[in-house]
């Protein structure tokens, strides 16, 4: 697997295992300036990679890149993994609180 393959499947990993689980809409983290997933959009991911002193044009692209396999992966495996359509529907009804997973999309 690549390491952008290898990227997209550790965001999927970790969004899908978190997401039913964190009350509300909490990142459990700071990201820039956001501490909620319905503020983490490419607005906040420009103020990040300008923050961290890298190319926004970099950061877009590996934010988009990434946005991308995790949709490939959650459409081709979201009805095979071992979880219940409740834990389903709510990683689904998150992922349309994230700005970013439409900007990008």
């Amino acid at each position: 697997m690549s390491l952008s393959g290898e990227r997209g499947r550790l965001a999927f990993n970790q969004f899908v295992q978190q997401s039913p689980y964190i009350p509300g809409d909490a990142t459990n983290m700071k990201i820039s300036r956001a501490k909620v997933f319905s503020a983490f959009s490419v607005d906040e991911l420009e103020h990040l990679a300008v923050k961290a002193a890298i190319p926004k044009k970099m950061a877009i692209n590996a934010a988009k890149e990434t946005v991308q396999l995790f949709r490939e992966h959650w459409e081709a495996e979201a009805t095979n993994l071992p979880m219940s359509d409740e834990v389903r529907s709510a990683v689904e009804a998150h992922m349309k609180t994230v700005p970013i997973l439409e900007e990008l999309s």
